[in-house]
């Protein structure tokens, strides 16, 4: 992992390039997507010949008062939203609000860490039963974990083998996820080797109208703030 500069524009010129994908908005946005109260705008989806993802663009926007991101760990000692890597390279950048990724170094070896459980990991929107599909757990141990604060206009640049969660305080918040080609099969990471995220009621389409209005909220927070 490794972090860039602030980019370069912020305010008015973050505004003006979010509203010009008004009107261009794929029908691909979704509701309460791997989480309840976190939302994913599609802004760009390139694929080659064959319909692979080359490229995409996105922002999720987590809505106060709707989601548990606040916290790392929900009461049953697992995190809220897994510990997981990525199929492919990935960038993260704040838009609007405070964005906390959480990063995680594990190791296989005995350890003086906490316990946590590595399983392989097809997510409920790429399996063929709509739900997700987790290999048996494998044990390991927390060697090293940090949380990393991501202001607006701050970057972080992740590999697709890097291991995170996010955390968002109680505010608005929106961040925008540039995505590379896939390169690799995706982890997830629990605490309880029996844990299976639960799915019910997410992933809801994000209709090309409520998206475009909510793209414009970010739009217009990222001048307030």
């Amino acid at each position: 992992m490794q972090s860039t500069p602030t980019m370069p524009w912020l305010g008015a010129r973050a505004a003006d390039w979010l509203r010009s994908f008004v009107g261009r908005l794929p029908d691909m946005g979704l509701q309460d997507c791997h989480t309840p109260g976190l939302d994913s705008i599609v802004l760009e989806h390139e694929a080659d010949e064959r319909g692979k993802k080359v490229s995409m663009k996105r922002i999720f926007v987590a809505h106060p008062g709707r989601h548990g991101l606040h916290r790392l760990l929900d009461d049953s000692g697992n995190y809220v939203l897994g510990v997981h890597t990525h199929r492919y390279d990935l960038r993260l950048t704040t838009l609007v609000g405070r964005l906390v990724n959480h990063e995680v170094r594990i190791c296989s070896s005995l350890w003086t860490g906490e316990p946590i459980y590595e399983r392989s990991f097809t997510s409920a929107l790429s399996s063929a039963t709509g739900t997700p599909v987790l290999s048996e757990p494998t044990m390991g141990f927390i060697r090293e974990q940090r949380n990393r604060v991501l202001m607006p206009g701050e970057s972080r640049t992740m590999f697709s083998m890097d291991l995170h969660t996010v955390l968002v305080p109680h505010e608005f918040t929106a961040w925008l996820v540039e995505e590379g080609p896939d390169r690799s099969p995706s982890r997830f990471y629990s605490r309880t080797p029996d844990h299976v995220p639960d799915t019910t009621g997410l992933y809801r389409p994000l209709s090309v109208s409520d998206a475009t209005e909510l793209l414009l909220k970010v739009a217009d927070q990222t001048i307030r703030q």
